[in-house]
C-alpha cells in the first residue's frame, strides 16, 4: 500500500492518508477484509463439493459487516467521500461473492443471507459500481456468473484459463 500511494503520490486519488493513526486504522481494515478470502477460495476450487468451510465464511463475511457499519456513516470502507486502495482491494473478492446468486454456489448466499443481513456491502457494491472512475471496469455480475458456470461445468482438478484475447 506504501509503495504504490508513495509512487503516485498527486496522480489522482490518494489511496492512504498522511496520519499515521488513519494508515493504520486501514492496515487493521485490510487484515479485516482479508479474514474470509481463503474460505470463498476454498469453496470457489472445490466447486461447492466442499461446505467445511462455509460457516466459518458465513461468520468473517458478517464479521466485517458489521465492522464496516459501526465505523463509518459513508458508502466506501474507509468513510471517505471516494474509493481507497482498500476499496480497490475489496472488489474483486466482494463482486464475486454478488455473483454466486443463480450459480451452484448459491447455498453460500442464501447461508450468508444476502439480501436482509448485508445493507452495508449491498451499498458499497452499488457505490463503487456508480463511481465514475470505476462504472465501465467493474465487470457485470452476469459476466462473472457466466465464467462461475463455466468454472463449475469444468472437469475436476482442472482449471481453466480465460485470455482477454479475442483472436490469437
Amino acid at each position: 500500500m506504501e509503495y504504490i500511494n508513495e509512487k503516485y503520490r498527486g496522480q489522482g486519488i490518494e489511496l492512504l492518508p498522511t496520519d499515521a493513526d488513519e494508515k493504520m486504522r486501514y492496515r487493521l481494515a485490510a487484515l479485516n477484509l482479508g479474514k474470509f478470502v481463503s474460505e470463498y477460495f476454498h469453496l470457489f476450487m472445490h466447486k461447492g463439493e466442499d461446505k467445511s468451510k462455509l460457516e466459518d465464511f458465513v461468520r468473517k463475511v458478517n464479521e466485517f459487516e458489521d465492522w464496516f457499519a459501526g465505523h463509518t456513516e459513508t458508502q466506501f470502507i474507509m468513510g471517505t467521500d471516494h474509493p481507497t486502495l482498500l476499496d480497490i482491494d475489496a472488489a474483486p473478492i466482494l463482486f464475486w461473492i454478488e455473483a454466486l446468486e443463480g450459480t451452484k454456489l448459491h447455498f453460500v448466499m442464501e447461508a450468508l443471507d444476502y439480501q436482509n443481513k448485508l445493507p452495508k456491502l449491498k451499498g458499497w457494491l452499488a457505490a463503487m459500481r456508480a463511481y465514475p472512475a470505476f462504472a465501465t471496469v467493474i465487470p457485470k455480475k452476469e459476466a462473472l456468473q457466466g465464467y462461475l458456470n463455466d468454472h463449475f461445468a469444468y472437469p475436476d482438478g482442472k482449471l481453466q484459463l480465460y485470455l482477454p484475447v479475442k483472436n490469437l
